[in-house]
């Protein structure tokens, strides 16, 4: 009955729609359909020849002749340099981390698990024995290509030859449709979004051959059939930044490479199919349906080339597209840390970045954040980043602004956000109406001088050992009440969770220089049956000391009340941490193993932060050293 219980959830909560296409899309897969639907050749077709392509007037958004850099910093280009030398010796930085050493595009560096060389509907993605797949995409992503093109831009170094050499050797290596590079739809689009920034800005290089072009335009014209003929996997089964990168997919491929079969009546499709899921995954108040600032930041991107690509078409999209390009802008500005760029390690992070333009750290949003705001018409006051001058926008370099404070609410999206001249907090309590990330209700952040004092431990990976999924991605990870060892929701398979949070209450004020914030949701169903977990957070403007008042409903049973702190070590000396119980006892302190990841893939082991007790209430006080705010510690 139990089986029968959370199938009858999956339904309520994901709908009719996604769980009759998952059975679709397995009896299609079991019986084969997918193969013949999904063949290794298609029909030939004529295009252009190169020269033809080549006296034609571009289609792609950016004017290579015109773009100018800055030149480098001898350390930055020495940096630059040495990376350029791992690429041509075989290595690629995995997550924008950590380098390994790549032969193919089938082996997995971390496992060595092989992938065979089958139709990719007999590819398992998700193994505990293959380790995890995006390590096997993650080359064949292509994206390591702007590494060779901004150092040839920066020295005159032509890195054409080598770069080419890999394409056609990934198209003779992969068949159409067959081995792992074919599984995501979403990995087959961003690899044709790098190929075609490679085509364009080598457009009249000699290391473009007839051939070697036939057979690349080849590959796209299947790349891009695949995409449209697997397109509601993404926009039904998935439905969150692969919808989003595979539509606009359709629509921009239809632009550049107008001739290939069927573009006009794709790019169409994709067009309005990219504008629904804009509109259905972009909140009004900034937010996004992932739970993600990382996949967030993606979608920044995304809208980055389409609203370029568009004022070059001289096309627009429904209003609704450039609204909430805006207010995502805005929403992920106001978090974003004066002198690093980073925003809180909230929700789901592998390490995506699509289109790294620039040299700037991984966690640094500004360069993509400034260049949308740039093609918005914002007048953002902000330093302009390479990315700006990649995409041919010209303007003055500004001084930074002053920084924003006050009480910001962001209601649909379920986050709090208090901020000062000193410091940042924010609170996470989203009423779940679609699928959640995390179980991380009422998880506190909190920044200080560009610093995350108090943090969200991050993803790690998506397929790992069950210890590290169930402290990722549930609440004995992050800073909030748990119960027990169990979770504010009830983990299942994969991306799953049951008994999503949907009952919540939050209410924020500003008031004679004091925030105020409580926020409650009724959750672990499974324990209890349901329980009313409540978190009031007082701070004084501009001080660093906060108070958290936890209280969980008392008429119910529970396991232990417990209250966890992620404080790295570093910070330990400067951070004071004190809690205490109804009667005003203290509470005594515990740490235990934890783990933080601030890069997909990486974990670095930390003594968590643990107060507990039998009862129903726990009052924690933090401050921290206003006198070192600006030491060495913090810089």
């Amino acid at each position: 009955m139990g089986k029968v219980s959370l199938a009858i959830q999956l339904l309520r909560n994901m709908g009719v729609r996604y769980v009759m296409y998952r059975i679709y899309f397995m009896v299609k897969t079991r019986l084969g359909v997918l193969k013949r639907q999904f063949p290794e050749e298609l029909p030939e077709f004529e295009f252009p020849s190169l020269a033809k392509w080549r006296d034609s007037n571009s289609n792609f958004f950016i004017d290579f002749e015109e773009v100018k850099i800055e030149k480098y910093s001898e350390e930055a280009l020495h940096e630059l340099a040495e990376n350029v030398k791992r690429i041509h010796e075989g290595e690629i930085q995995f997550f924008s981390y950590e380098w390994f050493k790549v032969t193919d595009w089938f082996t997995h560096p971390v496992s060595g698990y092989v992938y065979p060389k089958v139709h990719f509907t007999e590819i398992e993605d998700f193994s505990e024995k293959n380790g995890d797949i995006k390590y096997a995409w993650e080359k064949a992503r292509f994206s390591w290509v702007y590494t060779l093109i901004r150092y040839q831009k920066q020295t005159g170094n032509n890195q054409a030859t080598f770069i080419f050499e890999q394409i056609e050797r990934f198209i003779n290596e992969n068949p159409l449709n067959i081995g792992p590079q074919y599984k995501c739809s979403q990995e087959m689009s961003l690899r044709v979004f790098n190929w075609t920034f490679v085509l364009f800005f080598y457009k009249n290089d000699s290391a473009l051959t007839e051939t070697l072009y036939n057979k690349i335009l080849k590959s796209i014209s299947g790349h891009y059939h695949h995409v449209y003929h697997n397109i509601n996997f993404s926009r039904i089964a998935v439905r969150n930044n692969h919808a989003i990168t595979e539509t606009l997919a359709l629509h921009l491929i239809s632009k550049w490479y107008p001739f290939l079969p069927n573009s006009s009546k794709w790019g169409k499709k994709g067009k309005a199919w990219f504008e629904e899921e804009v509109a259905y995954q972009l909140y009004e108040d900034g937010g996004f349906l992932q739970y993600s600032h990382n996949y967030h930041r993606v979608v920044v991107q995304l809208l980055t080339w389409a609203l370029l690509q568009a004022k070059k078409d001289n096309e627009t999209y429904k209003p609704v597209v450039k609204q909430r390009a805006k207010v995502s802008y805005q929403f992920l500005q106001l978090l974003v840390q004066k002198g690093n760029g980073w925003l809180p390690n909230y929700g789901q992070n592998d390490g995506a970045l699509f289109f790294p333009l620039n040299a700037m750290q991984f966690r640094d949003y500004r360069p993509q954040l400034n260049a949308l705001a740039s093609v918005l018409n914002l007048n953002t006051g902000k330093a302009r980043f390479e990315d700006e001058a990649w995409y041919g926008i010209k303007g003055n370099v500004a001084k930074e602004p002053s920084e924003e404070s006050g009480l910001f609410s962001f209601d649909s999206y379920g986050q709090y956000v208090m901020k000062d001249s000193t410091s940042l907090t924010v609170i996470n309590n989203p009423s779940y109406f679609n699928r959640p990330a995390q179980s991380d209700q009422l998880h506190l952040d909190i920044h200080v001088n560009g610093q995350n004092i108090l943090f969200d431990p991050g993803t790690y990976k998506y397929n790992t050992d069950k210890e590290f999924i169930d402290f990722f991605f549930g609440t004995g990870g992050h800073n909030t009440v748990q119960l027990g060892i169990a979770n504010q929701m009830l983990k299942g398979a994969r991306f799953i969770w049951y008994n999503w949070v949907k009952e919540t209450g939050n209410r924020a004020n500003l008031r004679d220089g004091l925030y105020e914030y409580t926020g409650w949701y009724n959750g672990f169903v499974k324990e209890t049956g349901g329980m009313r977990i409540e978190r009031k957070v007082i701070k004084h403007e501009n001080k660093l000391s906060w108070v958290i008042f936890d209280t969980i409903d008392t008429r119910t049973k529970h396991e232990l009340m417990k209250v966890h702190w992620n404080v790295l070590p570093i910070y330990q000396k400067v951070v004071h941490i004190k809690a205490f119980d109804e009667e005003g006892e203290p509470v005594h302190k515990q740490e235990r193993k934890a783990w933080n990841s601030t890069h997909y893939g990486r974990k670095e082991e930390f003594n968590q932060i643990e107060f507990s007790t039998s009862g129903n209430y726990i009052r924690t006080e933090i401050t921290i050293n206003e006198d070192i705010i600006n030491s060495s510690v913090f810089s």
